[in-house]
């Protein structure tokens, strides 16, 4: 609240017990869900702005990924690969323009494909009806399981996926192994191999392409590295070396989610204090909250990315998250009253990138509505 109490012009602040009461609000499943669909409408309004017309086809990346917690948060829960208390998230980006398409919070000790087709295929009908056709997918390799890849051959997406070593797979990559040629490490060549493969849980065999990689550093018992990619694309659409570009380019979204991780810095604490006989304050669903504050999260980063992208334009050089924060977001104002105007004034090196920002902003195209 401000300080001079008979300054009646200024409204007072909104408090903690506000903010909480904000987000027991957006804790409500329809309100949850019209954050959800705020995330596609940004990305949708994003594109048709600087576009026109909505992209003809798109790639979708999955990912999962943890937010560390350290009180009694509802859903927090030890997770035995980070070794820490925290909520395991599973997030799902446009490949094009970097935008999340959705995020969903999940319990700490859940693994990185719990629930993913009831998560992953609604969200490709909402995207080809708002966005572009879904052409592909890409997930790690705690993704790809028989419900996610017969689910996606059945809507004819392609997918490419990384899986895990196995000594049936071992066995069969060891004849590519054993002719390898010498060593030249200043090289760091590449080979890849089309191999058939059908795990137990799958109904059918799948083409697994497997990729061998020079090690640069020295190591005289593995000079050579080597993983396995599962695809739906035969040999005759796409080789294994474009299989392997086009797999590599998740490190592009590895990138945007440390950034939403190191930027934004989502903390999700909502807990509610007990009372001393151990009653808790309120009857509110703690975990429905902290979801609705991760969809805050993703929305601020969508915005943040819009103006990055703007930025990116008008400058002709890349932008971080984090220097759009510093450099353009976060500038000192001084506001004045003169000649029935208010003025703004701000530093020179701010005004001159709020006037190519401004000059991007003038030139996209009004959403139709």
């Amino acid at each position: 609240k401000p300080e001079n109490k008979e300054d009646n012009s200024s409204k007072p602040l909104p408090s903690q017990p506000t903010l909480s009461r904000l987000l027991e609000i957006l804790a409500d499943p329809n309100n949850r869900k019209v954050l959800r669909q705020s995330l596609i409408q940004a990305a949708k309004d994003s594109i048709r702005a600087r576009r026109r017309h909505r992209f003809q086809q798109c790639t979708i990346d999955i990912d999962s990924f943890p937010i560390p917690t350290y009180g009694h948060q509802d859903g927090s829960a030890y997770n035995g690969y980070y070794q820490y208390n925290c909520y395991h998230i599973l997030v799902a980006t446009l490949a094009e323009t970097g935008d999340i398409l959705d995020i969903q919070l999940r319990q700490g000790n859940v693994s990185s494909a719990h629930e993913l087709d009831d998560f992953l295929f609604p969200l490709i009908a909402e995207v080809e009806a708002a966005i572009a056709k879904v052409v592909s997918v890409r997930g790690d390799a705690a993704m790809p399981s028989e419900p996610i890849l017969s689910g996606l051959e059945e809507r004819r997406i392609g997918y490419c996926f990384r899986i895990k070593s196995n000594p049936v797979l071992e066995r069969s990559a060891q004849p590519y192994l054993d002719n390898l040629p010498p060593y030249q490490p200043e090289s760091q060549r590449e080979w890849t191999a089309e191999l058939a493969y059908q795990a137990e849980s799958w109904s059918h065999s799948r083409r697994i392409a497997m990729v061998i990689v020079e090690q640069k550093q020295i190591d005289l018992f593995e000079p050579f590295n080597h993983f396995f990619l599962v695809t739906d694309w035969t040999e005759e659409q796409i080789s294994g070396s474009d299989l392997l570009d086009f797999y590599r380019q998740r490190g592009t979204m590895e990138r945007w989610i440390g950034e939403f991780q190191d930027v934004l810095q989502p903390s999700l604490s909502c807990a509610s204090r007990p009372r001393k006989n151990g009653e808790r304050t309120t009857q509110r669903d703690d975990f429905a909250c902290n979801e609705a504050l991760l969809l805050l999260y993703a929305l601020a980063y969508n915005l943040l990315n819009i103006v990055r992208r703007l930025m990116e334009k008008a400058t002709r050089q890349g932008w971080s998250l984090r220097r759009v924060r510093e450099q353009v977001l976060k500038t000192a104002v001084h506001f004045t009253l003169h000649a029935r105007r208010i003025w703004a004034w701000v530093a020179r090196p701010a005004a001159q990138l709020w006037t190519l920002l401004g000059r991007q902003i003038t030139r996209l195209h009004p959403v139709p509505t």
